[in-house]
């Protein structure tokens, strides 16, 4: 030992594995903090809700096919409501009463665009009753599901305000339904 020098043994070093370690778990809390928040790009609330309204869509053929009976799909801006056929008054009718095809909104900041048959349609805000004149039924559906399970074809796609996030639901005549979701990370043709 040198004059003047002391080597106190309590003044170690980390070792290589100790830090390694460390490292480690640093890594699994950031991953785990970026999922929760949605930093890593996707919106798991705008596939939830593309995720609902496909099974939604599902479920009504099934009860089309059930029942021997049309129902019909509306949207307007802020959401969807499913109908049925009264074949007796010829006219359709919002599904009251069931809380499976009850008449749902999307969450804020949502916008949904649909084109059936290839053709835009300019979604506006719902009516509400007495807000019409007239106290007749409401317009028929957008979208026709048949009860031999075919449906109107369309594309419906939900986008978050700001965002490049979509999620595309597709519908073919024979009933076939297509769920996509594409985000800023992704090409549209992805």
């Amino acid at each position: 030992m040198h004059p003047g020098t002391s080597i106190c043994s309590s003044h170690r070093g980390f070792t290589l594995i100790e830090l390694l370690v460390v490292i480690i778990i640093i890594s699994i809390v950031v991953s785990i903090t970026m999922l929760s928040i949605g930093i890593v790009g996707s919106d798991s609330q705008l596939t939830e809700e593309a995720q609902r309204l496909n099974g939604l869509v599902e479920a009504a053929q099934e009860q089309a096919e059930i029942q021997a009976r049309d129902f019909g799909l509306t949207f307007h801006a802020g959401g969807y409501l499913f109908q049925r056929y009264d074949v007796r008054r010829g006219v359709w009718f919002p599904l009251e009463g069931d809380a499976l095809f009850r008449a749902r909104q999307l969450p804020n900041g949502v916008q949904p665009r649909l084109y059936v048959e290839g053709r835009e349609i300019v979604l506006t805000e719902p009516q509400l009753p007495g807000d019409d004149e007239e106290e007749d039924a409401p317009p028929p559906p957008q979208i026709f599901i048949f009860a031999n399970g075919d449906m109107t074809p369309f594309e419906l796609t939900l986008e978050r305000d700001g965002t490049d996030h979509q999620s595309r639901l597709t519908a073919l005549v024979n009933g076939v339904l297509e769920l996509k979701t594409v985000d800023d990370k992704q090409e549209d043709g992805a």
